[in-house]
C-alpha cells in the first residue's frame, strides 16, 4: 500500500497461449491508483521503477463491478486497452492489444 488511494503489486508467473504447449515466465511490478472523487483507477507499470512509472490507462466505472479504459495506451505502432472486473473472490485484468502485426486479447484472473 502507498496510503489509501494506490497500490503496489507484484507478480510473477508464467503465460500460456492457447494453442500454445510452452509456458513463457514472466514478473510485473503495477501501481493502482484510484481518485476518490471521480473514482477513476489509474494503471501504471513500474519497469522503470516506482519513481519512473509508464502509466498505461485510467478506468472508469461502466457496470457494478466493470472497469473500463478511458482512454488508450500507444505503445510504437500498438494501441493497448484494458478492462478489469472485480468480484467478491477475484480480479479480472484483460487486455486487448491492436497494431499492424497485432491483434491480441490477454486476460489475468488473480484470486
Amino acid at each position: 500500500m502507498e496510503g489509501e488511494e494506490a497500490l503496489t503489486f507484484f507478480e510473477k508467473g508464467y503465460w500460456k497461449g492457447v494453442s500454445s504447449k510452452n509456458e513463457i515466465p514472466f514478473s510485473n511490478a503495477l501501481r493502482w491508483i484510484i481518485e476518490p472523487k471521480t473514482r477513476v483507477i489509474t494503471l501504471e507499470h513500474l519497469r522503470f521503477g516506482k519513481e519512473r512509472p509508464v502509466r498505461l490507462f485510467s478506468l472508469s466505472q461502466v457496470g457494478e463491478n466493470l472497469f473500463k479504459s478511458i482512454d488508450p495506451y500507444e505503445c510504437k505502432e500498438d494501441t493497448y486497452r484494458g478492462c478489469v472486473l472485480f468480484d467478491d473472490h477475484y480480479v479480472q485484468l484483460s487486455w486487448q492489444i491492436t497494431g499492424p502485426k497485432k491483434n491480441e486479447s490477454l486476460s489475468v484472473v488473480y484470486f
